[in-house]
C-alpha cells in the first residue's frame, strides 16, 4: 500500500473514531436524561428484585403453590383438614385454557394464585417456561414469578428464575409466616409417620426388640 493509500485509511479510521466518540457522548447524555425523567426506574426495579431474592419469595411462593394447587379439590372432603399442610382457608379453584387459579383466605385476607403454562419453546435448546402470579382481593398483582420446568427421575421440577413484578407490602409477612408453618407441618407429619404405632410394632418384630 502506497503512502497516499495509507494516509486515506488513517483519515477514515480517525473519522470513524471521532464519529463513534460523538455518538457515545450523545447516547450517554440521552440515557442520563431518560434515567432522570423515569425516576431511575431500572435501578429501583433491580433493588426490588434483589429484595425479593433475598427473602427467597420466588422459591417459597412456588413451594406454597405446589402445595395449595390441590386444595380446591380436597376442600369438599370430610378429611380436608387432616390433609391440609398449608394453613389457608376456603380454597376455590378455576381452570381456563393454559391457566389455573386458586383463591383462598390467609390471615383473613383474600389472595389468588394464577399459574400460566404456555408450553415449551422449541429450538436448539428446548425451554419450558411458566409463570406464577399472586394477586390480592382487588386483583392487583403483588408478585409475578417466571419459572422453568425441568424434568428428572422424580418428575417435573419448578425452578423460578426471575421476578417480573413485585409490590412491597404487608402481604409478604403473611406468606413468609405461611411458608414457615408449611415446613413445620411437613416435618410434624414426617415425625408422626416415622413413629406410627403399626410401623413401630413392625420394626420391633423385624429386629426382635422388646
Amino acid at each position: 500500500m502506497n503512502e497516499d493509500a495509507k494516509r486515506s485509511v488513517r483519515l477514515i479510521e480517525e473519522a470513524i473514531q471521532n464519529l463513534r466518540a460523538t455518538l457515545n457522548e450523545q447516547l450517554a447524555r440521552l440515557e442520563e436524561e431518560l434515567k432522570s425523567s423515569s425516576g431511575d426506574v431500572h435501578t429501583k426495579v433491580g433493588e426490588r428484585k434483589s429484595l425479593a431474592r433475598s427473602l427467597a419469595l420466588d422459591q417459597k411462593l412456588t413451594d406454597i403453590w405446589e402445595e395449595v394447587k390441590y386444595y380446591p379439590t380436597w376442600y369438599n372432603r370430610d378429611d380436608w383438614l387432616k390433609h391440609r399442610q398449608c394453613e389457608i382457608d376456603d380454597p376455590q379453584g378455576d381452570t381456563r385454557e393454559k391457566e389455573i387459579d386458586v383463591s383462598f383466605l390467609l390471615n383473613g385476607h383474600r389472595y389468588k394464585f394464577t399459574y400460566r403454562d404456555d408450553g415449551g419453546t422449541a429450538g436448539f435448546d428446548y425451554f419450558h417456561h411458566t409463570q406464577l402470579s399472586l394477586r390480592d382481593a382487588t386483583d392487583r398483582v403483588l408478585i409475578e414469578i417466571n419459572i422453568s420446568i425441568d424434568c428428572d427421575e422424580t418428575g417435573s421440577v419448578l425452578k423460578p428464575f426471575d421476578v417480573s413484578a413485585f409490590v412491597v407490602g404487608d402481604w409478604i409477612q403473611d406468606f413468609l409466616a405461611c411458608y414457615e408453618r408449611l415446613q413445620a407441618n411437613k416435618k410434624e407429619r414426617n415425625i408422626r409417620q416415622k413413629y406410627d404405632s403399626e410401623k413401630v410394632t413392625d420394626l420391633k418384630n423385624r429386629f426382635n426388640i422388646k
